[in-house]
């Protein structure tokens, strides 16, 4: 009896499993499908992928790289588009820690923001010889040597990499370098 039970319940199972395949082989009978227009039938040109550069336009638009050829989109507004200039994706890291890029026409680098620096660097450690973020524990060893005189003279302040950090003057380090040489 649990023989015949089995075998009925795989029968069960199986044209389940059979009848959810045919509907998903053949379920599209009967659906309109769009028939490919004349280009697309008749098309035997690769696909063309463009590199993601954008280009400035003197309206301070971008547009980007388009196919087949991968040239520049027209700008918008522009009456001789052979007087644009594409330049290079580099950036520029300024004082702040902004980033600057290059821009046309002679792609240079545009100028860093002025007005959001901020010299919030201080000096700190226990010989004064440490230059931070305001807010930063600066904390060293209390020891002395003479060359940490050098640092009574010098600048702390924010340095061209964005961070804090003594400017490197020819004095301060023509001083440190007496006292490292003794």
């Amino acid at each position: 009896m649990k023989n015949k039970y089995f075998i009925f319940l795989s029968l069960v199972f199986v044209l389940i499993i059979s009848s959810f395949i045919i509907y998903l082989e053949f379920g599209n009978w009967g659906k309109s499908i769009k028939p490919l227009d004349d280009q697309e039938a008749t098309s035997t040109s690769p696909v063309v992928a463009c590199m993601e550069e954008a280009m400035q336009c003197p309206d301070g638009s971008y547009v980007s790289r388009v196919g087949p050829n991968c040239d520049f989109e027209v700008c918008p507004n522009v009456s001789n588009p052979t007087d644009l200039v594409a330049c290079t994706m580099e950036a520029k890291l300024c004082p702040d820690g902004s980033y600057v890029s290059r821009q046309g026409p002679k792609c240079e680098f545009a100028s860093c923001p002025t007005s959001s620096v901020k010299n919030d660097c201080v000096v700190g450690g226990c010989s004064g010889t440490l230059c931070g973020e305001s807010g930063e524990d600066l904390i060293s060893t209390c020891e002395y040597k003479e060359e940490y005189q050098c640092y009574k003279q010098a600048t702390c302040e924010r340095q061209a990499t964005g961070k804090c950090g003594w400017t490197q003057t020819s004095e301060f380090t023509s001083c440190l370098s007496k006292y490292k040489n003794n």
